[in-house]
């Protein structure tokens, strides 16, 4: 017997086999003990590219995997939207200062993009910034800020008195703005 997870979060007893495959998918073989003579023997439903929510047959196939939300921990950078926003936008910011450096002769392998940017500053940071607990809010966008300024991009601007970015204050107040 095994206990199988319905949609409504209850357990049922299972008398039957599961089996587990290393696509995402598996097998529910048997009836549940409540619905035995539910079904005629031999009944099969398979179920592709969905989440299984309490079907009852003999043989139950399910492919494809399960997608799952992010995972935001409480108490993070991650739980507060406001916080979180800004971390993105900055993140983003320095992403698009990291593809620019091409202009000024930097030579990288590969795309520059969003998710290696917050990769390496997970490296950095010994996480990744939505992860960082919130009293480090400072400490994280003082560190991707001076990341900015460090880009040739970020140099170049700020010596012909431009910003490289805007404020926490500022931000969702002002038009996201390239020429910023």
């Amino acid at each position: 017997m095994v206990l199988v997870a319905t949609r409504w979060g209850r357990r049922i007893p299972h008398f039957g086999a599961v089996s587990y495959h290393p696509t995402g998918s598996h097998t529910i073989s048997g009836v549940h003990n409540f619905a035995k003579n539910a079904a005629p023997v031999g009944n099969t439903v398979s179920v592709i590219g969905t989440h299984n929510s309490g079907i009852i047959a003999n043989k139950v196939t399910v492919q494809g995997k399960l997608k799952t939300g992010p995972i935001i921990m409480p108490g993070t950078i991650g739980a507060h939207p406001r916080e979180y926003n800004y971390v993105e936008y900055l993140v983003k910011r320095l992403t698009k200062f990291r593809e620019s450096g091409a202009s000024y002769g930097q030579k990288r392998k590969g795309r520059i993009h969003a998710g290696g940017t917050r990769s390496i500053l997970g490296d950095q940071l010994g996480g990744l910034p939505k992860d960082q607990p919130l009293e480090c809010f400072d400490r994280v966008v003082a560190h991707i800020q001076a990341k900015i300024d460090k880009t040739a991009l970020g140099r170049n601007r700020r010596s012909r008195g431009q910003r490289n970015y805007h404020e926490f204050h500022e931000h969702g107040q002002l038009p996201d703005d390239d020429n910023e």
